[in-house]
């Protein structure tokens, strides 16, 4: 399960998975395993883990998954709208 799929026309661009903190191991794993899952079925190279607390590079099966906390990655585009 994959929480977006950001899409460009027909093309997967991006496959975001979104936890509050993936430090327990068990979370950690199901959050990549489907980023990875998904990666190979949808040919998607832009994975992406928006977490509350941590900031890292995981590398999987040759891949690299981007965990960046969601407010770093958000900016205001209005007081009451945000975009990624």
């Amino acid at each position: 399960e994959i929480d977006f799929v950001c899409r460009q026309a027909n093309q997967v661009s991006a496959l975001i998975q979104v936890s509050y903190d993936i430090s327990a191991s068990k979370t950690l794993k199901r959050e990549v395993s489907a980023l990875i899952e998904a990666s190979d079925e949808l040919n998607c190279q832009d994975l992406i883990i928006l977490t509350w607390y941590s900031e890292q590079i995981i590398e999987e099966s040759n891949k690299k998954i981007y965990d960046s906390i969601a407010t770093s990655r958000m900016r205001a585009t209005s007081q009451d709208d945000y975009a990624f």
